[in-house]
């Protein structure tokens, strides 16, 4: 009996050797002879452990959308470390500046005092018994008393100012060093946002766009339009009359949507080509102010129908913002154009709706393309790093291809 169970116990184990030999020239010759078949073999879920949801578009796209929400989010604490890192800079110069008039102060009041006690010391030289007996009128001793006892006075006042402004002055240096370490805090809550917020630029980065021929004619003809049109009006209104710009189809690494917590080195790379539509959570412009988001945070050092350096009335504002500052999508839209248009330099336009443009310049780094959507918080490029110097950014808003003031279309945002 014994030798029986042996018997198909040791068949079953051959079988099993011949069944994993068998798979094994099965994925060998499929891989030679048939590269599509491998593709769809190494779907299997016995061989590969693909996650199904990698394959499927829809879940793929849901998980861009996620993406999309995080990069919202976390710019948004961007802006406010960076703005909150910027205000604690400024009132620690404001404290350091205050410190440097209080060291003044206390130098004339010590220099007042010392002339103060070189009179006393004057007048001390001669004891009292000289007094009486000097050829002085009685009315010069009296003066002399009387002028002892205010300079007195005035020490005494000059002393109990002195030692406030010291204590003072004290304060202000403890409040210079909470500010140093609330700084290097804020700084250091900066840097984390902002390595979150890079990881996630870089996922959207690998996003790579497809070529297509409807793409291209589309792209040609907004080129052509900014060749012939004279102003920004003139091409905004030939903006009016070309159709939605294509969808962007990106070839997505399904490894960048979702990270494997152990990439294998020779795993098989899973692709998925997605057409980027316009969202479902889309808003067109708002009828309200105080809605749009500022594309950056900072300082407006350029105001809306103003004159300048240059004889040309301002048509937007400018915004002195910190070096390399995300730039946000002010609210939701698709991007018209990007590029060089006259005197603008390199600038990005996006459409709204109802008629509402935007137009963004002075951007150190664009990270949109013509067809794609935005949502509102979403980050478009950042701004460039010049050492000693701050960026500014441009900022135009147009209705029907009229700029209008966009100040009090904005939420927040620190004047001059």
């Amino acid at each position: 009996m014994t030798s029986q169970v042996e018997k198909y116990r040791d068949f079953y184990r051959n079988m099993w050797v011949i069944g994993q030999h068998i798979q094994r020239l099965c994925m060998f010759w499929a891989a030679r002879i048939l590269p599509g078949l491998s593709i769809g073999l190494l779907s299997i879920p016995f061989l590969v452990p693909l996650a199904n949801s990698q394959t499927n578009p829809n879940l793929a796209l849901a998980e861009m959308e996620k993406i999309r929400q995080e990069l919202i989010v976390v710019s948004k604490q961007a802006q406010q470390q960076q703005q909150t890192l910027a205000d604690l800079e400024q009132k620690r110069e404001e404290l350091e500046e205050t410190e440097k008039a209080k060291i003044q102060t206390l130098a004339n009041q010590q220099q007042e005092i010392g002339g103060l006690i070189l009179i006393l010391v004057r007048i001390s030289s001669s004891p009292p018994e000289a007094l009486a007996f000097s050829q002085n009128s009685i009315i010069d001793i009296v003066r002399t008393a009387i002028l002892v006892e205010t300079t007195i006075q005035q020490l005494h006042q000059r002393s109990v100012a002195l030692q406030k402004e010291l204590g003072s002055l004290q304060q202000i240096r403890l409040q210079i060093t909470n500010q140093h370490l609330q700084i290097n805090q804020s700084a250091q809550n900066f840097a984390l946002v902002e390595q979150k917020l890079s990881a996630l630029l870089a996922q959207r980065q690998q996003w790579n766009n497809l070529p297509s021929s409807d793409r291209q004619n589309f792209i040609d003809r907004v080129n052509k339009l900014t060749q012939d049109a004279k102003d920004l009006r003139e091409l905004l209104a030939k903006f009016s009359e070309l159709p939605l710009a294509p969808d962007l189809t990106v070839a997505i690494d399904i490894e960048t949507l979702q990270p494997s917590p152990n990439p294998q080195p020779n795993s098989s790379v899973s692709v998925i080509t997605l057409r980027l539509e316009k969202p479902k959570n889309f808003q067109n412009f708002p009828t309200r102010s105080s809605t749009l988001t500022p594309p950056v945070q900072g300082k407006i050092v350029g105001f809306f129908n103003k004159t300048y350096d240059t004889t040309e009335i301002l048509r937007g504002l400018f915004i002195e913002t910190n070096n390399s500052a995300p730039v946000l999508a002010p609210f939701d839209g698709q991007i018209k154009f990007r590029g060089q248009f006259r005197s603008y330099g390199e600038i990005l336009i996006i459409e709204h709706g109802r008629g509402y443009h935007t137009v963004i310049g002075g951007l150190g780094k664009i990270d949109a393309e013509i067809g794609q959507w935005f949502l509102a918080g979403e980050p478009i490029g950042v701004m460039a790093n010049t050492p000693g110097k701050k960026p500014r950014l441009y900022f135009e808003l147009r209705q029907q291809g009229q700029p209008i003031d966009p100040l009090p279309w904005l939420n927040f945002l620190r004047r001059e």
